[in-house]
């Protein structure tokens, strides 16, 4: 699963290009006012530290637990709220496909309680309709939804399900059979003779909407760009008490992308990132999707701008990207000493600071935004491992923290994680194997407030 979702990422770099007139909302450069109240956190200039060496301590604030005796060495995406965990899990079995052997990952999603430390249920693929994985995509208080594919990384046949936690009943809330994809083309421009791919979805959940994002491309490489032609790209607002559906984001450019989205209880932020074939280069920009008013405003014009994360209070997180590393000619070789990009942090309705948050050495290259906290106290970013605590505006670079790729906090005393194993473990039948992180964020900042 995980590898659909890294072709899903080079996908949307490969084809995203500039936010036009494809958009069935109002779109404006201008962001209102809004009564918030007062800052929830301080807002004084950043104090940057760095721990001292945590490779010793790491007993002490982090618990590791491993599925393999359970049935499921490799471990995947995951989706947390509270105390319990939605893993995607699963195995590599050999198959014969056209006379070759290939090995195929089939996975299953673990609901997995934190506390107790028990696997509540597990939720497998339909084998009998040609489905080779569940993916989680969200858990709150009263919805899990969670996603099944076939094995095709390109162009999948896909459900998506929605369980109400307090009626225990699963419902099927969308549905693609290639062949059958009027809902997704109707009234698209579909160059004749073209042919479509539906790429491997994104979604959200929130509160008891689900949002969808559905990448619909021609399905034949263009000679002059080497690309493959956008037909559509858009957010579908699923209501999971009514089942209504409705396309909330319509882009229509013909090398058009979202390269990321994310959502509280105000606004959708998404980027859109795309190639200027004839500047030769890479751009992109973030985007606001309102709730209230179902405008869409441009809400920076950089053209660098991207992968942005909302916080609870109405901040946004993003990073951007130094102009040399958008070039699409031959790359020059670059020294790096303040990465590739840096982050902005910054509120999004109101005046206020703005703070840039960089990295430097050779480790920097990506000091990307992964997580934030419930309440948005807590920010963890990667390139290096840094956690910023908003409480106190601190950002602390943890040295010898372990190297797990995915985070999330289901609390702001919890931060979750999937890695895979040391180095020192690691042979040729566990090279996809993973543990499961669980980090105490109140033993590490004690062992951090030590120092």
């Amino acid at each position: 699963m995980k590898n659909k979702f890294i072709i899903l990422l080079l996908i949307c770099l490969i084809f995203i290009v500039s936010f036009g007139n494809g958009c069935k909302s109002k779109i404006s450069s201008n962001l209102p006012e809004s009564n918030l109240p007062e800052e929830s956190f301080s807002t004084k200039p950043l104090t940057v530290k760095t721990s001292k060496d945590l490779t010793n301590y790491q007993k002490e604030f982090i618990k590791i637990r491993d599925f393999k005796d359970d049935g499921f060495p490799i471990l995947n995406g995951f989706r947390c709220y509270k105390n319990i965990a939605l893993i995607s899990g699963g195995f590599e079995k050999k198959t014969e496909h056209q006379g070759t052997q290939v090995a195929i990952e089939y996975d299953s999603t673990i609901v997995y309680d934190v506390k107790s430390d028990k696997i509540l249920r597990v939720i497998k693929y339909d084998e009998k309709d040609g489905f080779t994985s569940v993916f989680p995509f969200g858990i709150n208080e009263n919805w899990i939804v969670y996603y099944e594919d076939d094995d095709d990384e390109f162009n999948p046949n896909f459900r998506f399900y929605a369980i109400n936690r307090k009626t225990g009943k699963t419902k099927l809330i969308l549905e693609r059979k290639r062949g059958h994809d009027e809902f997704f083309t109707k009234g698209e421009n579909i160059p004749e003779g073209v042919g479509w791919w539906i790429s491997p979805p994104r979604g959200i959940l929130h509160g008891d909407k689900f949002y969808a994002e559905i990448y619909v491309s021609g399905s034949k490489v263009e000679k002059d760009t080497d690309t493959l032609p956008v037909i559509s790209d858009s957010v579908y607002e699923i209501d999971l008490n009514t089942d209504n559906i409705k396309r909330i984001i319509h882009l229509k450019e013909r090398y058009a992308g979202i390269s990321a989205f994310t959502a509280n209880d105000h606004y959708i932020a998404f980027s859109l990132t795309g190639r200027d074939f004839k500047e030769m280069t890479t751009y992109s920009d973030i985007y606001l999707y309102s709730f209230k008013d179902h405008k869409i405003r441009k809400f920076t014009d950089n053209r660098r701008s991207e992968i942005p994360m909302l916080t609870p209070d109405d901040w946004i997180i993003y990073q951007v990207w130094q102009p040399a590393e958008l070039s699409l000619r031959p790359p020059k070789l670059s020294s790096h000493e303040k990465g590739c990009f840096y982050n902005v942090m910054r509120p999004i309705n109101k005046k206020g600071p703005v703070f840039k948050i960089e990295a430097e050495g050779k480790y920097a290259l990506y000091p990307t935004c992964t997580a934030v906290s419930p309440t948005g106290r807590f920010v963890l970013f990667v390139g290096p491992r840094r956690i910023l605590d908003r409480k106190t505006n601190t950002i602390i670079t943890l040295k010898g923290f372990p190297a797990f790729r995915l985070n999330q906090f289901p609390s702001d005393n919890l931060l979750l994680g999937v890695g895979f194993l040391p180095e020192k473990l690691v042979t040729r039948e566990s090279r996809l194997w993973s543990w499961f992180y669980i980090v105490d964020i109140n033993k590490l900042l004690q062992i951090l407030g030590e120092e």
